[in-house]
Formats: C-alpha cells, structure tokens, sequence
C-alpha cells in the first residue's frame, strides 16, 4: 500500500475520532452522559468504527483505485431529554462539525509554518500528514453539515422545523443512505460539496493553496 494512502487513512480514522468525541465531550458538558458511559467519549477509533462508514466506504475506495478516501463513523449516542434546551440539541450536533473545520484550520497552519522555514519536505510522512488533514477534515465538516438523516445537518434542521415537521422529516433516514449512494455515483455530491470545501480549504493552506488547483 502506497505512503500516501496509509497516511489518508491514518488522517481519515483521527478526523473521525476528533468528530465523534466532540459530540460525546459537548453532550456531557450539557448534561447528558450517555456517550460518556458508552465510552464514546475517546479519541480511539475503535470505539466509533461503524462497519459501511468506516470499513466498507473506504475499502471500496482503495480497491476502485480511488485516489481520495472517504468515510464516516458511528454516531455518538445522545439522550436529548437530559439537555435543557434544543439549543443545546444543536450544540451537541455541531459539535463535531466546528472540531473538525478546527482541525482543518489548525493543520493549515501549522504545515504553513513549516514549510515557510524549510522543516518540512513535500514528500515527507509530516508535510503528507497535515496536507491530508486539511483536505479529510474539510471535507468531513462540510459533508456533515448536509441536511439528509443521521448526518449533523439534518439533526440541525429537524430542532428548527415544528415537531410535527420534524417527525415527518426525521422518517426520511431510511432513504438517506441511499440517496447519499446515488449523489456520490452521479458526481452530484461533490459537485455541490466542492463549493463549499473549497474556500475551507484554501483559508487552511494559505500559501499552499496551489497545492489544490
């Protein structure tokens, strides 16, 4: 296996970690500790592996050759009725979002930093690492913050919709992960995603951003 997959992986599998995590950490500093006694609370990875997001997903990628890999992990566990309002609700939905653009802006920054004093080789395991931190996290934020059931998004947009809305609304996630399959075959996903990954990304980079023309 190529460097630069195994460090896409490595990027991918902490990224998802970092977004699980927050869920878990920002719904236990809001009262509810369902996460926490689940030991969702963790940067390991092991405990957020969902079996399509974070081993088919990206297995499928690297057998098609893709030279991009893509994933998702299981979601954190949040009992609402231990949080005071359904502003804390979305609180604990964005979380993940917000740590993972974080990451993506923290990485950029210090790849940066290096590269402008020369402590850093474009081939290196340090310069590939944040490099693929920047992309993954980005892309991992955006792609969360689409509004189909169970992703972030459609947890935001159901706590803002009247309860009968939000009920009808929230029967759609059967339908979610094939609809996401179809936008991610026809290219219309990204062609969408792109939009906003994009700015994201060059924000991170800074000077780098040549890197993703």
């Amino acid at each position: 296996m190529q460097l630069d997959v195994i460090i896409q992986i490595a990027a991918l599998v902490l990224a998802m970690a970092a977004h699980e995590a927050a869920h878990a950490g920002m719904a236990f500093g809001l009262g509810d500790p369902t996460a926490q006694r689940m030991g969702r609370l963790t940067l390991n990875p092991i405990k957020h592996i969902d079996p399509i997001g974070t081993i088919l997903v990206p297995g499928v990628l690297l057998l098609t050759g893709s030279s991009f890999v893509f994933g998702w992990a299981k979601p954190v566990p949040v009992n609402y009725s231990n949080l005071k309002s359904r502003q804390d609700a979305m609180l604990v939905s964005l979380a993940g979002v917000v740590v993972n653009l974080a990451l993506a802006m923290l990485a950029g920054f210090i790849l940066q930093i290096l590269w402008a004093n020369g402590w850093v080789d474009r081939r290196g395991i340090v310069f590939l690492f944040l490099f693929w931190s920047v992309i993954i996290n980005g892309v991992l934020g955006i792609f969360n913050l689409i509004p189909l059931p169970p992703l972030d998004g459609s947890h935001v947009v159901s706590l803002s919709l009247p309860p009968n809305l939000s009920a009808r609304y929230t029967r759609m996630q059967p339908y979610a992960i094939v609809i996401l399959v179809i936008l991610m075959a026809t290219g219309a996903l990204w062609t969408v995603m792109d939009f906003f990954v994009r700015p994201v990304w060059r924000i991170a980079l800074g000077d780098l951003a040549w890197m993703i023309q």
